[in-house]
């Protein structure tokens, strides 16, 4: 009796599991989608112009990024930026002058550690501009030479090297700030993609109790229904006889 009831358990049992693990992955995955958006801000100021020493021109760069994570490696690359924008000013005698700005499709190398010092790898390239930040400028990816922790280049048109006009920078790096968390959104519970299946597993639950009720109510009956007729179909005499006895 016991391995019966274990067996017609089976299959409820099996259908709950199978209910609670699609839920999890559903809710799991809900949570993955949602990250925490960091966004950094960086300026590079310094820049001088060794084509043009006679004048008196520096530039500055600036910029920000902003990145879904932290990623799993610790290293922020080009395909977790969900946001990216620079531009350079050029100071002609402490004027400004804005020359050159780009977004997320013009960076080419990109790299950002935000646990070792900030350390930012950048190269960028518009129509007839380069940018390089740290590592990128020092291995002279924008044309230039090499041993600079930045460097600007405007190009003629062909790409000449080396460039028309160029900045150079020998500060350390860019200064990076961390101006915003933005944490992900919390999610209402329960989750309704999980609440539709929750409530179709519920039912199917219900309906395999009631077929399981209804299945053992039918067979108490058709039992006692055939002891009833063992009953009258035995002959009258032999009870008389037995009771006599």
């Amino acid at each position: 009796m016991a391995d019966r009831k274990l067996t017609i358990a089976l299959p409820s049992i099996r259908l709950a599991v199978a209910c609670a693990m699609t839920i999890g992955a559903l809710v799991l995955a809900a949570s993955a989608e949602a990250s925490t958006l960091y966004t950094y801000s960086f300026t590079q100021d310094g820049y001088f112009s060794p084509t043009r020493p006679d004048q008196d021109i520096t530039g500055v760069l600036s910029g920000s990024f902003s990145f879904a994570g932290p990623p799993s490696t610790g290293i922020v690359g080009k395909a977790d930026l969900v946001d990216f924008s620079f531009s350079f000013t050029e100071y002609l005698a402490g004027q400004p002058v804005p020359v050159d700005h780009g977004d997320l499709s013009n960076i080419l190398s990109f790299s950002f550690n935000p646990k070792k010092g900030g350390s930012l790898f950048l190269q960028t390239q518009t129509a007839m501009h380069d940018v390089c930040v740290g590592a990128a400028a020092s291995f002279g990816l924008c044309g230039l030479p090499t041993g600079f922790n930045g460097a600007y280049a405007i190009f003629s048109s062909g790409q000449t090297t080396p460039p028309d006009v160029s900045f150079l920078v020998t500060q350390a790096g860019p200064e990076l700030t961390l101006t915003s968390v933005t944490p992900p959104p919390v999610a209402t519970t329960p989750i309704p993609p999980a609440l539709p299946l929750f409530a179709s597993c519920l039912g199917v639950l219900g309906f395999i109790g009631w077929r399981r009720s209804q299945s053992q109510t039918r067979g108490a009956r058709e039992r006692r229904a055939q002891e009833r007729g063992r009953d009258r179909s035995r002959p009258l005499g032999l009870d008389l006889g037995a009771a006599l006895v």
